[in-house]
């Protein structure tokens, strides 16, 4: 074949397989005799593919669509090599499910999150103040304690280990470590005055800390009376002087509650009256119980019982003159008028043993 003939086939080749030159041609059989690069190519488009699931899948859940981010997170999850950021996996889902009110699946994602990102993140902080939210809504006071305990050691923005101070000293309340309880809210009273105070009408996270702080430290203070021991010299008993010390401290503990309730939500200003409820009670039950063991003259124990009255009687002209305060502040009316109730009943119910 002559060379006129051969360059008229290779032309007529070219134009058939849709090249524009010969080189072209060529070229392009060389890159369809290279395999390995057609599997860097799906390689490529595979990875992309799965990246941009994952980013979606990120998008749904800053958009509050936990459920669409659950299902988009698990369809990356079985390739974890070709997902850029794959180590938040966990996070997402621990935290959508947290969101969800799913618990179980949040504490299970969450903990594998940090057992695999032990280097304090904005995302390790996220992930254990929300896994002491959930032992806190479980009331697990001894796993509280733990986890806040190695948080505390970490580095921490300080609205982060302001929250971590209160869940501590609240579990180690709750655990009857009281010295520990009051070392631990004092810290958080400390780190909380110095955060700055946030203006507007938007989410104040300083806001919140402080009402949990506040009532706190009405349930600390209230249980400084539990602590109260009724002294003895020898033989003698100075059970007066117990029973005044002990309604003299309810008494500045519902000042302090006048003065703080009406600066606290609802949920907080709940938690107090129940507290402040159980502190008049566990003074009624005391009582009893050291005269049921001391059984006093019955002059002497109408005189007891005489002194706790009045105490109780101190404390309701106490929340009459804050109803009196809260006029035109509803909810905190609301609080007081509830408080008054109960102490008027357990006043009511008041009985000592022996009593005619």
């Amino acid at each position: 074949m002559s060379w006129r003939s051969f360059s008229k086939v290779v032309v007529l080749a070219a134009s058939l397989s849709g090249c524009t030159s010969i080189g072209d041609m060529f070229f392009a059989r060389s890159e369809e005799q290279d395999p390995s690069q057609k599997a860097r190519q799906r390689e490529e488009r595979l990875s992309e593919s799965i990246n941009s699931k994952f980013e979606w899948a990120i998008q749904n859940y800053e958009a509050g669509r936990y459920e669409d981010a659950i299902r988009g997170f698990r369809s990356v999850q079985r390739d974890p090599a070709r997902v850029e950021r794959f180590e938040l996996i966990h996070w997402y889902l621990g935290m959508s499910h947290f969101h969800l009110g799913k618990l179980d699946d949040a504490l299970t994602h969450l903990r594998q999150y940090l057992q695999a990102n032990p280097v304090p993140g904005q995302e390790s902080q996220e992930a254990r103040v929300t896994l002491l939210r959930i032992h806190e809504s479980r009331s697990d006071w001894p796993a509280i304690a733990t986890l806040a305990a190695e948080t505390d050691r970490l580095s921490l923005y300080q609205q982060n280990r302001a929250l971590v101070k209160l869940l501590w000293a609240e579990a180690l309340y709750q655990q009857k470590e009281y010295a520990g309880a009051r070392s631990a809210a004092s810290d958080a009273e400390t780190i909380l005055a110095s955060l700055p105070q946030t203006e507007g009408d938007h989410f104040d996270p300083r806001g919140a800390l402080w009402s949990r702080h506040r009532w706190l430290q009405l349930v600390l203070d209230g249980h400084s009376c539990s602590d109260l021991t009724v002294a003895r010299t020898g033989k003698k008993i100075h059970l007066e002087q117990w029973v005044d010390g002990y309604g003299e401290c309810l008494e500045r503990s519902v000042k302090r509650y006048v003065a703080e309730i009406s600066q606290l939500p609802a949920r907080w200003a709940e938690k107090t009256n129940a507290h402040m409820v159980r502190s008049f009670e566990v003074y009624r039950q005391r009582l009893e119980e050291e005269l049921r063991a001391l059984r006093p003259p019955l002059a002497r124990q109408r005189a007891l019982e005489g002194s706790a009255r009045r105490a109780f009687h101190r404390i309701l002209d106490q929340l009459n003159q804050g109803l009196k305060n809260f006029e035109n502040q509803p909810d905190a009316r609301e609080s007081v008028e509830r408080l008054l109730k109960s102490t008027e009943g357990l006043l009511h119910r008041f009985s000592l043993p022996n009593s005619p």
